[in-house]
């Protein structure tokens, strides 16, 4: 009968940290909202909307590798960008993208404790003494870039999404521009949203 109660425990005690790890290790899931009524195939090309102003919380590199992996994903759904010269806003079969990313640092809290006791217990009174300390690991704290797109039709808001991707602060460009190209990519994968 123990033995069955410890293989029991044993059962519940790896399925428990089989599931803390597995959600530990997901991987961001887009959000996104669109208008239903929208027949989003009939649209040919699309502009981005006018940029607002740098200011020191916009990386100007960050929003030009965010324009270059829109464009690549728009365009692979056979859309076409639009230039400043030609463009006509008006036109009902070209979408209007706009977006935006905001960056939150996220400190690492992770830590593991190690504790040390010694318990002396008499014939007429007990006594104990006892330790602790905590022991952070893997201290630098992580950016977590939120990346917003916004696409609209003739004034009209037609699609939003966001999704997110976290890294360390000083990862190299290269592989910031990865994590952004892979985060755009997973986001308008959503895009056009499937026929109702």
């Amino acid at each position: 009968m123990l033995v069955k109660l410890i293989n029991h425990t044993k059962i519940i005690t790896t399925l428990t940290l089989l599931i803390i790890v597995s959600g530990c290790g997901s991987t961001p899931k887009p959000k996104v909202d669109y208008n239903q009524e929208i027949n989003f195939f009939e649209f040919k090309a699309f502009y981005f909307e006018e940029k607002k102003p740098v200011t020191e919380e916009v990386n100007p590199i960050y929003q030009a590798q965010i324009v270059k992996a829109i464009t690549y994903a728009l365009t692979q759904k056979t859309l076409v960008l639009v230039e400043d010269e030609n463009l006509n806003k008006q036109d009902k079969s070209t979408l209007a993208v706009s977006f935006h990313y905001k960056q939150t640092v996220k400190p690492q809290s992770s830590s593991f404790s190690i504790g040390l006791g010694e318990s002396i217990l008499g014939s007429r009174g007990g006594a104990s003494v006892g330790l602790s300390k905590s022991i952070p690991f893997g201290s630098d704290s992580l950016l977590i870039t939120k990346i917003v797109v916004n696409i609209s039709s003739q004034g009209k808001a037609i699609w939003h999404g966001s999704d997110t991707f976290e890294g360390q602060n000083d990862l190299p460009q290269t592989e910031k521009d990865k994590l952004i190209n892979e985060t755009v990519t997973r986001l308008l994968a959503q895009f056009p949203p499937p026929k109702q």
